[in-house]
């Protein structure tokens, strides 16, 4: 009978474990360094992160990202509902960028140098997870390129939604 009381217990104890885990620097020092190193495997692209803070299981703050001479993005934070998964949705709550510069040139010149992918995909099918972003908010941010003959530079302000099957702006201001 006393087994019994003590599944249950090492469980939640498990799960307690692993929810305080998430939230440690070196777990997320871990899935920083995991992070740079599958863009950079899988890109080419070099990506530094500055910081993560927060837990996995529910939000995170990063500060401090850069494509070298591409973008910059001086805050990022983002929660999100990891239950969805369970059913190929994934629940983002709400992304906040502030401090995205963009510089075109930059973002061009990495597309363009970007190794081509051998693997093709076959199935015509459109994926089963369906993402969600009911809130994404853009401040603090500029747009730089240099297509025309002196430098243009353009601030953005963005509030928009995402949902599968459209995209809705509720307020965009560039200057």
């Amino acid at each position: 009978m006393r087994k019994l009381y003590l599944v249950p217990v090492i469980l939640v104890g498990l799960f307690l474990l692993i929810f305080v885990l998430a939230g440690t620097p070196f777990v997320l020092n871990f899935v920083s360094q995991k992070i740079q190193s599958i863009v950079q495997t899988e890109t080419g692209v070099g990506l530094i992160i500055g910081s993560i803070r927060g837990n996995l299981f529910y939000s995170l703050r990063v500060e401090h990202i850069q494509v070298p001479g591409a973008v910059e993005i001086a805050r990022l934070n983002i929660a999100y509902n990891p239950i969805g998964l369970l059913s190929r949705k994934v629940d983002i709550t709400s992304v906040s960028i502030d401090g995205l510069d963009v510089d075109i040139d930059g973002v061009t010149e990495i597309v363009e140098n970007m190794p081509r992918r051998t693997d093709s995909i076959t199935s015509a099918e459109p994926s089963p997870w369906r993402i969600y972003i009911r809130e994404l908010l853009v401040t603090n941010s500029a747009i730089m390129s240099s297509f025309v003959e002196k430098p243009m530079t353009a601030s953005l302000d963005l509030s928009a939604a995402m949902l599968p099957d459209r995209f809705m702006i509720d307020s965009l201001r560039i200057a």
